[in-house]
């Protein structure tokens, strides 16, 4: 009877270990951990469960508490470099105080914005120059894309293809602005007529055929803020535009880094874009555009 009660206390121990290493997958794939583990376990279920309140801000928290939200900001942030950078962390005291940023309420955007305009960010575009003609090819068709959701179209002005300028001028990260159709020309090879996805396409090969597989990185990442930023005041209208632009993007045919990102269900996206945290639906448009041209440049 001891031998037996003893094996019945050594499977409960597991049993109440193994949730803690399933949960940050689920955090990923933007479901609820509360709720996915309660009907995972077994025994009887209540039938309604209260969400979790978080301790600083006194409103439901989806993660299940700050420290689950901890570490599936870790999580998201080495994600953030493996894409951006193509290498993991260098320095784990900087890695550490980013997550501290984020555990703090630092948005993913900023942290983001933080890296692809750094000095370390331009020390990769010029130290890599040019790109692959099929990472140009998938960089100018989804920038215009991107673009003809915008009221203005992006002027590319001419140092756009280049390296950050050092240093980066507050306010245009990019060294880009917006056209004002009644006071600007249009920069070279783009018309201030309304273009079509082809012309707009050719325009942009033909104006960033030189540039760095960093510098197209990064062109991509701000065109797609500046693309969100527009839809921001209309939810219904961001989740139905994310909903078809990421069955788009899984056409790629490359591994976003989650199965449930790889699915091509427009709906599901639609839906899932509908309630998501803000500041998670741009890392995961930023994500897929890194990681489509990563793979386009990998494979030539």
């Amino acid at each position: 009877m001891a031998r037996k009660s003893a094996l019945v206390s050594d499977r409960a121990k597991k049993s109440a270990c193994w949730p803690v290493f399933c949960l940050v997958p689920i955090l990923l794939a933007g479901c609820n951990p509360v709720e996915w583990v309660r009907t995972q376990l077994a025994g009887p279920q209540p039938t309604q469960t209260a969400k979790p309140v978080t301790e600083a801000s006194g409103q439901p928290d989806e993660y299940g508490s700050a420290g689950m939200r901890a570490k599936a900001n870790a999580e998201l942030l080495g994600e953030m470099f493996h894409v951006v950078y193509l290498r993991p962390p260098q320095d784990r005291a900087h890695f550490g105080s980013l997550v501290d940023s984020l555990n703090q309420g630092a948005s993913f955007e900023g942290i983001y914005n933080g890296l692809t305009h750094s000095s370390d960010y331009r020390k990769l575009e010029v130290a890599n120059p040019g790109s692959s003609a099929r990472a140009l090819q998938v960089f100018s068709e989804s920038l215009a894309e991107l673009s003809l959701e915008l009221p203005a179209e992006t002027d590319f002005g001419a140092g756009a293809a280049k390296p950050l300028a050092l240093p980066v001028q507050p306010g245009s990260p990019s060294g880009v602005d917006e056209i004002d159709f009644t006071k600007k020309k249009p920069a070279p090879g783009v018309s201030s007529e309304p273009a079509t996805l082809t012309m707009r396409k050719a325009a942009y090969l033909a104006k960033f055929q030189d540039a760095s597989v960093f510098t197209l990185k990064r062109v991509l990442g701000d065109e797609a803020l500046k693309v969100l930023d527009h839809y921001k005041k209309d939810r219904a209208a961001l989740a139905g535009w994310y909903g078809k632009w990421v069955v788009r993007m899984v056409r790629h045919g490359v591994d976003f880094g989650l199965s449930s990102r790889n699915v091509a269900d427009e709906k599901l996206h639609a839906e899932w874009a509908a309630s998501a945290e803000p500041d998670r639906l741009i890392w995961e448009v930023l994500n897929r555009l890194h990681r489509v041209v990563n793979e386009a440049q990998r494979k030539p």
